[in-house]
């Protein structure tokens, strides 16, 4: 059964494909953790990011949703700090422009060993930087929330 994931952009990444993607077009995206966290064919990842002001950290960037058709080791792995590329079905369109506040973080809940978790704030109020580590499995009612953010079809009623 499909599942659904978040992937975590650090400000370089995300600062290198809102410069210099011509086309905002994502056909793949590297990382490290796709295969510990066993993504697979047909799972689905929303790329996310605190963006060039990870600082702040009371925004979160929801970037796209992209379906998986196989995950690959990088070949040039050498010259590159990701080992790994999850490569899309079908490329997905970037949106830079798409968001949600601490309120709408608050609502999104990740899936462990131990039932679901929410998102840890420190007391001044910004999200802790291990909440969005690497690769996290979502709730379907997350994925919703997300889905609302990009403004596109949810696939969240599939999981449940």
């Amino acid at each position: 059964m499909a599942r659904l994931f978040t992937y975590f952009w650090n400000k370089g990444q995300f600062a290198y494909y809102s410069e210099n993607a011509k086309s905002k077009l994502l056909p793949f995206t590297d990382g490290n953790s796709f295969l510990k966290c066993q993504v697979d064919f047909g799972d689905f990842i929303y790329i996310i990011s605190f963006g060039a002001n990870e600082s702040d950290k009371r925004e979160l960037h929801v970037l796209g949703r992209m379906e998986v058709d196989r995950i690959e080791p990088r070949k040039d792995s050498e010259r590159n700090i990701f080992k790994e590329k999850a490569i899309a079905r079908k490329p997905i369109r970037l949106n830079f422009k798409s968001k949600i506040d601490v309120v709408g973080i608050r609502k999104l809940r990740f899936c462990s060993k131990l039932g679901n978790n929410e998102a840890k704030f420190g007391k001044d109020g910004r999200v802790d930087k291990q909440t969005f580590r690497n690769v996290r499995e979502l709730t379907p009612y997350s994925a919703r929330v997300l889905d609302a953010a990009l403004k596109i079809k949810s696939v969240a009623s599939s999981f449940e």
